[in-house]
């Protein structure tokens, strides 16, 4: 039997602590008078303090203060409050409401928590800045890939399917952050490859400039050991170029070329996934659910440059499932040429995270055997790969 006066008393709580929190903001922000964040969670249903949730909120808060500590903002008030309603944070910061909402719509993007993170922004007026007035995406529902507040507005699921879907989330990351094992310390050749290798993504090296070792040595503290060490790895990537007696330089990009290779590759990696759904054992699904597993982890921790390895190892396992050697050969071929691009694809965290939730479309077609859907993703997954290295080199 329905409890109708508690449901009652739950939505009277909650409309309470919601006039209360935007009191606490006209408070904070007379108080402090700069940019202000508002941290809750997105928790539907009468629950809304939980042991989980509350870790949930406390990640959400640290991965806040970590993001604006790596990017130099000015941090001027920090205060959480810890209600029947659920867990409350604020945080004042002198820097511009815009950006600061691009900010956390990364981190509610980008975060595998991300979905149950909610982030406002306020200007030092009360004005909330919210994502369509900056052209930002829309939130996206917790159970599919409609707009949040289509799904809320057309009541497409129920109460007890989100409050699942986020125990699933939470209980997930948390499980997984556990698992992850202190990851060692880099070599130095690996972090001049890390070095340069942003430099180039950046743009601050530009295509056909030269690479001097005795400049990058001194310039990131090292012998030039490591430098050779990185600068083998880089051309082995499609970086950089090494021509006998001139030495190393940044790689060219010819626009025309990768419209071509990109093309190429959409009609072969349709055509090779199809075929692995089609034939594919038990062996094989188990390599490429080890694979999402790591991608799993690597999104918990962000640790982006992992996720690109996982995508180069996604294509090698894939290439090797083909059970065709001419089309193998064709792929393998056409994938090399792309390297570079597709670093240069993968080089936003937003962007990782969309090809990561496109291999997942791709491998659940596979897990149901639908070969033309699993050809259609990976078609798809190609043709957004090319869209967002056209993107990027134009933000270069």
């Amino acid at each position: 039997m329905i409890d109708i006066n508690s449901d009652v008393k739950t939505m009277i709580d909650i409309l309470d602590s919601r006039e209360a929190r935007a009191k606490k903001q006209l408070e904070l922000l007379e108080r402090y008078p700069y940019t202000l964040i508002s941290f809750t969670l997105n928790t539907p249903g009468s629950v809304k303090s939980s042991g989980l949730y509350t870790d949930i909120h406390k990640e959400g808060i640290h991965h806040l203060l970590k993001v604006l500590n790596a990017t130099k903002v000015d941090i001027i008030h920090i205060e959480t409050l810890d209600k029947p309603t659920g867990r409350e944070g604020f945080v004042s910061i002198d820097l511009d409401p815009g950006q600061t909402k691009k900010i956390v719509t990364e981190i509610e993007e980008t975060h595998y928590l991300g979905r149950i993170f909610d982030f406002d922004v306020f200007d030092r007026y009360h004005n909330q800045i919210n994502r369509p007035a900056l052209g930002l995406k829309p939130r996206r529902c917790l159970l599919c890939s409609e707009e949040a507040l289509t799904c809320i507005r057309m009541k497409n699921h129920s109460y007890e399917e989100l409050a699942a879907k986020v125990e699933e989330i939470g209980t997930t990351y948390f499980k997984l952050k556990d698992n992850d094992s202190t990851k060692p310390k880099i070599s130095m050749s690996e972090q001049v490859y890390e070095n340069i290798k942003k430099e180039i993504l950046d743009n601050r090296l530009k295509p056909g400039e030269k690479l001097v070792e005795e400049n990058l040595a001194r310039e990131n503290n090292v012998s030039r050991t490591p430098v050779r060490e990185a600068l083998k790895q880089l051309d082995q990537d499609g970086l950089i170029t090494y021509f006998p007696r001139r030495g190393y330089f940044v790689s060219q990009i010819s626009m025309k070329d990768m419209q071509e290779l990109y093309d190429v590759r959409e009609v072969l990696e349709g055509l090779a996934i199809k075929r692995i759904c089609l034939d594919i054992d038990e062996k094989g699904i188990k390599a490429l659910e080890n694979i999402i597993s790591s991608m799993d982890a690597a999104i918990v921790n962000n640790d982006y440059a992992a996720m690109e390895r996982l995508h180069s190892k996604w294509t090698e396992a894939t290439l090797e499932m083909t059970g065709n050697d001419l089309l193998k050969s064709y792929l393998m071929a056409v994938t090399k040429n792309l390297s570079r691009l597709r670093k240069i694809s993968l080089h936003r965290p937003l962007q990782t995270i969309d090809a990561y939730r496109e291999t997942k479309d791709i491998m659940n077609a596979i897990l149901n055997n639908n070969p033309e859907e699993s050809e259609r993703l990976a078609r798809l997954h190609v043709r957004n790969a090319k869209n967002r290295f056209e993107k990027n080199l134009i933000g270069l």
